[in-house]
């Protein structure tokens, strides 16, 4: 990363996936002095993305002093409901459905107000949100999971954060970034089901429920793609970055997976 960043704000549509990188991060929470999780609909719409941020919170536990929780409801975003893919309540069915407000709450624009050049903004959504948050703050950092150039699309000719905000994608890319796309995150070192993982966290319990559901629909590789980005942060020099145009012409700065081993576990 080209400086120092030591505030980090999760813009995640919550999502069995954007659940594993969420826990990645706050198992490492020591390396922030604030941590803003920004809940945005996408995998789930926004109500329900905004009430498995508060579940999330309370299971992760801990030290929760310097972590706030951003409301995003008056922004109109797109959502589906994919509760094949992350369960019928969004975190795979795993955490308890009663939780405490355990960490203070703070309005966008208010939030909008407080960003500066010390945020890492992690984009694991559909970029409705992020174009707003990098147009307010075009000197934060920038890491996004989203995008593809030669994988096939995964959702309507397109990766499906993509898909969802088409415009605000494009004015995403033209700020400093640095994106996991399908084809960094289907690198065969990233293949989940492979990976010899024995711990017993938050982030791995999450990680193997996501596993799980995928091979209950079908038998296939389990890449867990937002968790990349959030490891891209800590680990930057497991990835090369590459300059690439994709299909619509956007160029993007494409994160390349080169360290020869599965990155957690």
């Amino acid at each position: 990363m080209d400086r120092e960043y030591t505030k980090a704000a999760l813009l995640c549509d919550y999502g069995l996936d954007d659940a594993v990188a969420t826990a990645y991060l706050m198992e490492r929470r020591e390396r922030f002095d604030r941590i803003d999780i920004v809940p945005i609909g996408g995998n789930l719409p926004l109500d329900t993305a905004y009430k498995n941020a508060w579940r999330l919170m309370q299971a992760c536990g801990g030290d929760l002093s310097a972590v706030r929780i951003v409301n995003t409801c008056a922004i109109e975003q797109p959502g589906k409901n994919l509760t094949r893919i992350h369960g019928a309540d969004g975190m795979g069915d795993i955490l308890p459905e009663e939780y405490e407000k355990l960490v203070p709450e703070i309005d966008f624009k208010d939030w909008l107000a407080e960003l500066d050049e010390s945020y890492m903004v992690f984009s694991l959504g559909p970029c409705t949100v992020a174009s707003i948050v990098m147009e307010a703050c075009p000197n934060a950092g920038l890491i996004m999971m989203a995008g593809n150039i030669a994988e096939k699309p995964n959702f309507e000719g397109r990766e499906f954060n993509h898909a969802l905000d088409v415009p605000a994608f494009a004015e995403c890319v033209k700020h400093d970034h640095a994106i996991v796309t399908l084809d960094t995150a289907r690198a065969s070192y990233l293949e989940f089901n492979a990976a010899p993982l024995r711990s017993n966290t938050l982030m791995l319990k999450l990680a193997n429920r996501y596993r799980d559901l995928v091979n209950l629909r079908h038998r296939d590789e389990v890449f867990i793609y937002d968790l990349i980005a959030v490891y891209y942060f800590f680990h930057p020099e497991h990835f090369d970055i590459e300059e690439l145009t994709d299909p619509d012409g956007n160029m993007l700065s494409v994160l390349k997976y080169i360290h020869q081993d599965y990155p957690i576990g």
